[in-house]
């Protein structure tokens, strides 16, 4: 099992295995599903079931119904024609962030292109993932394979209802990977254990989506799109998740509290930077320490970043709990070359990781 108190930070970088779209990668499709292009009443470029949506749901026969509609179509023209100057989705909807109309739009095409990706991912019905067929082994070579396999080392079946309750992970993905993943990895290691008991098992891990996530399994199974619009009910906003103090409080208390941090496929944008650091507060006086400022083991992969910002990236790390860098040891600051993978980076690394 991991050692006590490691927190996991997770980036869009850590699903890309999957099959998942990274930041750049889903800005790109929903730059496409938001340009719709009619020839003789045809649909030719844009997303059909977001227009059915925005069709079925509101009477257009009403001029004001017709007119909120428009108003959504000239928004999703507008996210065509500029999203490419955001780094990515959340960036836009941030920039926007005075604008709800902009938040529910973007959280539309949020769901629906994720919860595609999904329907078509390594861990999908399509790819025949299961705990209980050969599709499962086609994560064999990812790195939540191995997160798995740590995760349960050394506990029993008579005590499996404590797996991962040492850990906590900040997952700032949408997608639900790693939690499905999970619960099928606890059924094929564990005799006679089904979907309910597993699945009752991975909530019980302290897994925080500070943007929200599509929903639970119940409701909204993985790989469906059905629903999508109701998922993205279910995402919120950069914005709105400052304002939760339950999200903030979760958050604070394990990045404080952490004694090794394991940052996979994250990006460091500022806005996410910002939400995990500790100091809402006002800052503690420099050379006045409690234990929650002690220096921490920190392993973070910087796949696509050079080495000449790896410095940077240290700070920005150090930043989330201190601004006095003397605090941490830089002996425990390990980051990984800009072309080493999760896998990669979890093999390697996995002996520093476990107890």
């Amino acid at each position: 099992m991991f050692a006590d108190n490691t927190v996991f930070i997770i980036g869009a970088g850590a699903s890309v295995e999957f099959g998942m779209p990274v930041g750049s990668k889903l800005t790109e499709q929903i730059k496409q599903n938001c340009k719709f292009r009619f020839e003789f009443g045809n649909l030719k470029e844009g997303a059909m079931p977001i227009f059915d949506y925005y069709r079925n749901t509101y009477d257009l026969r009403d001029p004001a119904k017709a007119k909120e509609v428009q108003a959504r179509f000239d928004l999703m023209a507008q996210i065509h024609r500029s999203i490419d100057m955001a780094e990515s989705i959340d960036e836009y909807i941030f920039r926007y962030s005075d604008n709800p109309l902009v938040a529910e739009v973007g959280k539309l095409h949020i769901a629906y292109a994720i919860s595609k990706a999904e329907s078509e991912c390594l861990l999908s019905d399509k790819a025949k993932f299961s705990h209980d067929t050969d599709g499962f082994e086609s994560a064999s070579k990812k790195w939540i394979f191995t997160f798995a396999k740590a995760l349960m080392t050394g506990v029993k079946a008579s005590e499996i209802k404590t797996i991962g309750n040492n850990i906590t992970i900040i997952c700032f993905n949408y997608d639900r990977c790693i939690e499905h993943y999970l619960e099928h990895a606890i059924c094929r290691t564990y005799a006679g254990v089904n979907l309910e008991t597993a699945r009752e098992i991975v909530s019980n891990i302290n897994i925080i989506h500070p943007y929200g996530v599509l929903g639970p399994f119940e409701a909204f199974p993985f790989g469906s799109t059905k629903r999508f619009a109701d998922m993205g009910r279910n995402l919120i906003t950069w914005s709105e998740t400052v304002r939760d103090e339950q999200i903030t409080a979760e958050i604070d208390y394990g990045i404080r509290n952490a004694d090794t941090l394991v940052s996979m496929g994250f990006g460091y944008a500022k806005q996410n930077m910002d939400l995990m650091r500790t100091d809402r507060e006002p800052k503690r006086p420099l050379g006045l320490a409690d234990e929650s400022m002690a220096s921490k083991r920190i392993y973070s992969t910087a796949f696509g970043f050079k080495n000449q910002v790896h410095r940077k990236i240290t700070e920005n790390i150090i930043k989330l709990w201190t601004d006095n860098r003397e605090m941490q040891d830089e002996r425990d600051i390990n980051i990984e070359g800009e072309t080493v993978t999760c896998r990669e980076f979890i093999q390697t690394n996995l002996m520093n990781l476990v107890e």
